[in-house]
């Protein structure tokens, strides 16, 4: 006969008061009481423990709801749980439960939360069992197995889901989910899990009419007996009885229900002793008393399928909105996110562009002062090499010294050569034919009996795909280097070496001429900005009687 179910609210006073007096009693410091009141929750040894146990574990809950300590008021609340259940307050200890989980809700995800998580699903499960809503315990047992993170947890759930399908008369998936069950606990060192995997499975068996059932249930008894384990001997002696009961055997089962009375004294544990009673007084087989038991359990069991998982249901409906708000608040924040990357964009385009042509005119910038300092270099090279002359000459001619006809005209040649030279050095270049040839051509004209120049694989690049204005400056600066060797150098061997680096020609020069101490000054200075105006690098190697070297990567 099942203990009926109170209002929380008024059992919860009823309790606090009836006890209350207890706790003055205790003068242990915080820690002492936790621990003391935590065996007196799980092995109670007298008819007020579980009474102690309950008004501690309320009124720290109360304290730490207060203080702001959540995580700490959730495990009271689970402690609070585990003794409304024991105490056979089955509705109270499912509000309690969810009580916790909705605590658990405001805390941050990590291992302590989510273990705790676990714990309380697996507690709802045993709590719908006990009120027979199996399809809801079962959903509990899942979330909790989600969570399991040892050999040890999965062997709990895979047991206590083969015990809903027991209770629902589902032998074949009992013995399917017990067997699992057994197996993982041959895998720990828990003798205590060990025997009540094998007391289930071997009662379910027993059910299936399988002859080991009834050895296996007396062996986990011989093992439960050696372990003291009095939870578990009190559930080997109820499944005992019930296979008595149903080989008609009555004088097995009244053994074994005798002693399963005992051990519920033993443990005051008010839901063993409603069990023992009841499984005593059909034993005895009053039929009136048989008859009322029934129709009073099935009275309950009608009152439970109203009751059944409305707290469960209630978190989980809550927990449902909660999710589609904070749903609706994350589109919201998407949204704002979103509008907010379309300005910074359209700011970084604004700045882009903004940037593009701020750049842009700098490089139009430093090509015009490229050009400047390239039409100083030429004016300068005029005025050096040529107005120089012109106005030696016409001091010849005013002054009459030296100034034979052939000499003239041979000075006038010399000005001439000159302009000439100034000329092709500077104008722009049009080809016909292969630029190689161009090149080639340019640079053997520089051969004579002192100087010898040599290029080596030039045939290798493929010109056709460098650009004119590329091709122009190379010509040019090769030039000036060529030039400069025939003036200062007093070379006697140059070599120009060609070579294809992935996108870039280089392009090397070195002669064996007295050397320099390097100034990018005149023709140096004028080839650097030549190369640099096509994106291009040229570097410059020399030292006094060591030679001449330059690379042009262009």
């Amino acid at each position: 006969m099942k203990l009926d179910q109170q209002s929380p609210l008024l059992l919860k006073i009823i309790l606090v008061f009836f006890f209350g007096f207890i706790s003055s009693s205790i003068g242990q410091n915080a820690v002492d009481s936790a621990r003391f009141y935590y065996y007196k929750a799980l092995k109670p040894e007298t008819p007020s423990d579980l009474s102690k146990a309950y008004v501690f574990y309320t009124k720290s809950a109360d304290k730490n709801l207060n203080s702001g300590e959540l995580f700490q008021a959730v495990q009271d609340l689970r402690m609070v749980s585990q003794v409304e259940m024991e105490m056979g307050f089955n509705n109270n200890s499912e509000e309690s439960a969810v009580n916790a989980l909705e605590l658990l809700d405001k805390l941050p995800v990590d291992s302590l939360t989510n273990t705790a998580r676990k714990g309380l699903y697996h507690h709802l499960g045993r709590v719908y069992r006990s009120l027979e809503a199996y399809d809801t315990a079962l959903t509990y047992y899942n979330r909790s197995f989600e969570l399991a993170m040892s050999v040890s947890d999965s062997t709990n759930i895979y047991n206590n889901m083969g015990n809903i399908y027991l209770d629902s008369k589902d032998y074949k998936m009992a013995e399917e989910k017990l067997g699992m069950a057994y197996q993982r606990s041959l895998l720990t060192s828990d003798s205590i899990l060990i025997a009540r995997t094998l007391d289930n499975l071997s009662f379910v068996q027993s059910k299936l009419d399988n002859p080991d059932g009834v050895n296996g249930m007396l062996r986990a008894l011989e093992l439960r007996e050696l372990l003291e384990d009095y939870r578990g001997l009190y559930s080997s002696h109820s499944h005992l009885y019930q296979y008595g009961m149903s080989q008609k055997d009555t004088g097995w089962s009244k053994y074994h229900i005798n002693e399963a009375l005992k051990i519920a004294k033993k443990l005051n544990s008010a839901s063993y002793l409603n069990d023992a009673l009841t499984k005593k007084l059909i034993l005895e087989g009053d039929p009136e008393i048989s008859g009322y038991i029934r129709l009073s359990d099935s009275m309950y069991e009608a009152r439970q399928k109203v009751k059944n998982g409305f707290a469960a249901m209630q978190y989980d409906f809550y927990k449902e909105k909660k999710r589609a708000d904070e749903m609706k608040l994350l589109q919201l924040k998407e949204k704002q996110k979103k509008t907010v990357f379309q300005i910074v964009g359209g700011l970084l385009i604004i700045m882009g562009l903004l940037g593009y042509v701020l750049l842009r005119n700098k490089h139009e910038k430093e090509k015009l002062e490229k050009v400047f300092e390239t039409e100083s270099m030429l004016s300068k090279k005029v005025h050096d090499e040529i107005a120089n002359e012109v106005y030696h000459l016409m001091t010849k001619l005013q002054t009459g010294t030296d100034s034979k006809s052939e000499d003239v005209m041979d000075h006038l040649d010399a000005v001439y050569n000159k302009s000439r030279n100034i000329s092709k050095a500077h104008a722009s270049m049009e080809w016909e034919g292969p630029f190689e040839t161009h090149l080639k051509g340019m640079l053997k004209g520089f051969n004579s009996e002192e100087v010898n120049v040599l290029t080596k694989n030039m045939s290798n690049i493929e010109w056709d795909k460098v650009s004119k204005n590329k091709k122009m400056v190379l010509y040019r600066v090769l030039q000036e280097l060529m030039v400069n060797m025939k003036k200062h150098s007093g070379a006697s061997l140059v070599v120009v070496s060609f070579e294809k680096l992935g996108a870039k020609t280089q392009i090397k020069y070195s002669d064996n001429g007295i050397g320099t101490v390097l100034k990018k000054t005149g023709g140096l200075l004028n080839a650097e900005n030549r190369i640099q105006g096509v994106d291009g690098t040229i570097t410059f190697e020399s030292s006094p009687n060591k030679g001449f070297k330059a690379t042009i990567n262009i």
